[in-house]
């Protein structure tokens, strides 16, 4: 469980969705930020969902969230590192659960629902108008320097495409190209659930685009 004391928020972020460059992010802005999974300062960024006994559940909870079709592509790519023989339409239909959907259940266990959710896709604007980033930036006026200087290192600055060698690109994005057919998409929203795709803010035809 990451989080600031100060600000009294907590960030969540099981993993493929822009985990790393958003932990470093806030542990430059916030000096405070770190992971107090089972309640003790660590410096080092943990996927664990829940809320410590510093925070409570008046605490805001953020949460990095990523388009479903794209989180699939990504997540079969390491699968495909290490099986090349490995096809797509094949292990996506052939799939009953997949963990990387299971956010809802996760938030459960942890007792809450997050308040804000943090899109990959709109990375550097979602992370620019987080309440307790404007709440930072409006604490003095050389806060924008040091906003701008770290957009561009931790954000802007991705040193952390290309780590499969199956991915593709497109606009510094996951490139799905012809890699979904309706079939194919419909097994996303069955595993992931239409109600997922809403409460996160993604279309379910967001596949086409």
């Amino acid at each position: 469980m990451n989080g600031s004391k100060k600000y009294n928020f907590l960030w969540w972020s099981y993993g493929s969705n822009a985990t790393r460059s958003t932990g470093r992010f806030f542990q430059t802005i916030f000096v405070d930020f770190c992971n107090y999974k089972n309640n003790t300062y660590r410096s080092t960024i943990t996927h664990a969902m829940g809320i410590p006994t510093d925070f409570n559940s008046d605490s805001l909870v953020a949460c990095n969230v990523r388009n479903p079709y794209t989180l699939a592509v990504s997540h079969f790519n390491d699968l495909k590192d290490v099986d090349s023989d490995l096809i797509f339409s094949d292990w996506l239909m052939s799939s009953t659960e997949l963990d990387i959907y299971q956010d809802p259940v996760r938030w459960k266990t942890a007792g809450k629902v997050p308040d804000i959710f943090i899109h990959m896709e709109t990375l550097e604007e979602d992370l620019i108008n987080f309440p307790c980033v404007k709440q930072w930036l409006s604490e003095s006026d050389s806060q924008v320097d040091i906003l701008e200087h770290t957009l561009n290192e931790c954000i802007r600055k991705n040193s952390h495409l290309g780590e499969s060698k199956n991915d593709k690109y497109k606009n510094g994005f996951q490139d799905i190209e012809g890699l979904y057919t309706q079939e194919l998409a419909d097994k996303v929203v069955e595993l992931a659930t239409e109600d997922y795709f809403k409460q996160i803010g993604y279309s379910i035809d967001s596949w086409k685009s």
